[in-house]
């Protein structure tokens, strides 16, 4: 619809969003405890950063993924501030006509050999029991934390460096955020290898849209159109035309919406996403 439309604002990138994303993305505590990217540390000369892996993906069939937007800003970061001797992308693994995984990114600097694997998540805590058995639960409710982290832990990181044997270096960058009920400040116990200290924002069912007028400063809201699911875009509307914009969508389609709400100046102040009002059913 035209309501929505306007919510969304400009859909095509251009380097200011792409810095932004970056900055964002790096920036980012991880999700896993431990599992920090080095050389993360603000600012960064964005002169040597070459975005073509960014524009290229977005030029590509799957422009719409907000993982793989994160991977090509991933290779950004290699590419311009690593510097690695060597670096292959999207390394399939096949035992005969059958793919058995696929592995993010293997390069080399100097004689050691990295595998790092990469992912950017976000989970809704669901305090709730639910068929999922977790409490961190994707948007798409088949998605969980603790499946993520067993398939690195469990499957890529072994898979490397079973095929692989020059790996010396394994490596995860799981990037994302956390987003809780609006009365709820943290979770009553946290599943292992999670990070304390990670990115936060909330989450309401639909039925409880209208909760967004009510937040502290609010001045206005923008619809995040995937991938740009990173740092948001400056384009937004009035909170109330926001709230009948989500409803009108509810009423056709039952996949969640990502919002950024702004103050005065056009500064996020928080971040909402609004689900169904069955999540986390199966769909």
């Amino acid at each position: 619809s035209k309501l929505m439309a306007g919510l969304r604002g400009a859909t095509f990138p251009n380097l200011a969003q792409y810095r932004r994303d970056f900055s964002w993305l790096i920036s980012c505590p991880s999700l896993l405890i431990g599992r920090e990217a080095k050389g993360t540390s603000e600012p960064w000369d964005h002169l040597k950063l070459d975005f073509k892996p960014a524009e290229d993906f977005l030029e590509s069939k799957a422009a719409y993924r907000v993982g793989y937007y994160a991977e090509a800003l991933i290779n950004v970061w290699l590419e311009s501030l690593v510097s690695p001797d060597e670096i292959k992308r999207s390394i399939q693994i096949q035992e005969g006509s059958k793919t058995v995984g696929e592995l993010d990114f293997l390069y080399r600097i100097g004689s050691v050999f990295h595998h790092l694997e990469v992912a950017l998540k976000f989970y809704l805590y669901c305090p709730e029991e639910n068929h999922t058995g977790s409490h961190l639960v994707g948007p798409n409710s088949a998605d969980t934390f603790e499946r993520k982290r067993d398939r690195f832990f469990q499957h890529q990181l072994p898979l490397g460096r079973e095929r692989f044997s020059e790996v010396t270096c394994s490596e995860i960058m799981m990037k994302g955020m956390i987003f809780y009920p609006p009365e709820i400040e943290d979770m009553i116990v946290s599943p292992e290898g999670l990070n304390p200290d990670h990115r936060r924002g909330r989450w309401v069912h639909e039925s409880e849209v209208g909760w967004i007028e009510t937040v502290p400063g609010i001045c206005g809201a923008s619809l995040l159109e995937k991938p740009f699911w990173l740092s948001g875009i400056p384009y937004s509307k009035s909170p109330a035309t926001a709230v009948q914009a989500v409803q009108e969508h509810f009423e056709k389609r039952r996949h969640p919406l990502l919002l950024s709400l702004k103050d005065e100046n056009g500064s996020e102040i928080e971040r909402v996403f609004v689900v169904a009002d069955e999540w986390p059913a199966k769909s």
